[in-house]
């Protein structure tokens, strides 16, 4: 029985196909003919990808031996190498154990090994051969972090990148921000970059939403995103954090502003420290001093609110400076005009007569509706500025320009003001 060995598969099937449609079985010439296909004696030692009877039956080929040889056409036969870059060693595909709080977790290795972080790190150094970590229950890794946040790690790392490419700002589905703030918490505490950067980027771009999680969140959760949007250096997130948290910190009843304060004064967030401060200082429930002389502390003056309810003698003192100095400029603000520069306007310097009025009894106003707030000044150039909306269009002695100047002034006003806050509480 003739035997033919063929090395190529495609050229096996193009010499079937050609024996199909000619309607005859091929002689030995036609095959030798072929430069395709070669003619060989069946040997049992040499392996075979397939072999062809006469009748055109398939048999499977024998049962490769342990040792995989490799067919060269000099007939030479070597041993095979491992792929440095896609043949892992075995150490790689083993689990590891982890005990976070009272929960185990077994995680493939593969996975924590797949970029740079410190798991990475972790199994590269030597360990003893009778005591490996991980290796099973008894010698779990103990982390410490919370179990939520762990399982929120896991489900990233084993969720496919194009599912996770799948979750945008229209589309969260199952990922909830508790579980966003988890993946980026412990994503940077253990230097996993990649999931680092994607959850932060999910951060931003539900921070940029007109009805943000900023807006509604509680202190503690916006603290936390604060928190992460320094601790990955994302300033794009940190800028949009840091304008809305001061706006709900001024302008809205907020929960308590003491987790925000507490990151703020970690990262020495300035602008942000000097709002929680005085958000504080308003919010706080201050006992006029000539009302009870023995709740007056040393260091606070005369006249003005004591803060007994803070033991800190440092942050009583700053309270009562602050409150002290904002008072004397809530008293000056009839007097201290905005000024504003309006070229175009011919009529310009009776602009600013008319301007100068209407502030000043804008001013008198307020000052009446505030009285009980001694250092509210923020509070007063907000009521101003609603007065002065409402009574400058009506003026006829100024111009369309310069009442639009005079706004714009105002709000650079309070700007100014809320950028300086944190020097008003200061401790020389």
């Amino acid at each position: 029985m003739v035997q033919l060995y063929i090395l190529n598969p495609v050229q096996k099937l193009r010499l079937l196909a050609r024996m199909w449609f000619r309607g005859s079985k091929p002689s030995l010439l036609d095959v030798d003919a072929s430069p395709l296909a070669s003619v060989q004696e069946p040997s049992l030692n040499a392996p075979e990808s397939a072999r062809i009877s006469q009748e055109g039956s398939y048999r499977r080929p024998a049962k490769l031996p342990a040792q995989a040889q490799v067919f060269l056409p000099s007939n030479q036969h070597v041993t095979p190498r491992h792929d440095p870059d896609y043949y892992p060693s075995d150490a790689e595909g083993r689990f590891c154990t982890f005990l976070v709080e009272n929960t185990l977790f077994r995680v493939h290795r593969c996975y924590l090994l797949r970029e740079s972080s410190v798991f990475a790190d972790m199994f590269s150094l030597p360990q003893p051969q009778d005591r490996l970590d991980g290796t099973s229950d008894a010698t779990a890794i103990r982390l410490s972090d919370t179990a939520d946040q762990f399982r929120d790690l896991l489900w990233a790392l084993y969720s496919p990148p194009s599912r996770l490419c799948l979750y945008t700002r229209s589309n969260q589905g199952e990922l909830s921000l508790e579980r966003l703030l988890n993946i980026a918490e412990i994503s940077i505490k253990y230097c996993i970059t990649s999931y680092e950067d994607w959850a932060t980027e999910r951060l931003y771009q539900l921070a940029q939403e007109p009805a943000s999680f900023l807006r509604s969140a509680p202190a503690t959760k916006c603290a936390r995103v604060l928190n992460v949007a320094v601790l990955s250096d994302h300033k794009k997130l940190q800028k949009v954090v840091e304008k809305r948290l001061i706006s709900r910190i001024l302008w809205s009843n907020m929960d308590s502003v003491a987790p925000i304060l507490q990151v703020a004064e970690h990262h020495d967030l300035r602008r942000l420290k000097g709002a929680a401060y005085y958000r504080e200082l308003i919010s706080l429930d201050a006992v006029r001093s000539s009302e009870d002389p023995r709740q007056t502390p040393p260091d606070c003056p005369r006249n003005y609110p004591s803060f007994s309810s803070i033991s800190n003698p440092a942050q009583r003192k700053a309270m009562c400076g602050a409150h002290l100095a904002l008072s004397t400029v809530c008293q000056e603000l009839p007097g201290n005009i905005p000024k504003f520069d309006a070229r175009l306007c011919p009529l310009h310097d009776q602009c600013l007569e008319e301007w100068s009025k209407a502030w000043r009894d804008a001013a008198l106003e307020v000052e009446e509706e505030y009285r009980g707030s001694t250092a509210d000044v923020l509070g007063r150039l907000r009521a101003t500025m609603v007065l002065l909306r409402k009574s400058l269009p009506e003026l006829n002695g100024m111009s369309v320009s310069c009442t639009l100047a005079a706004l714009e002034a105002i709000d650079a006003m309070r700007d100014g003001m809320v950028d300086e806050l944190a020097d008003y509480f200061r401790v020389d």
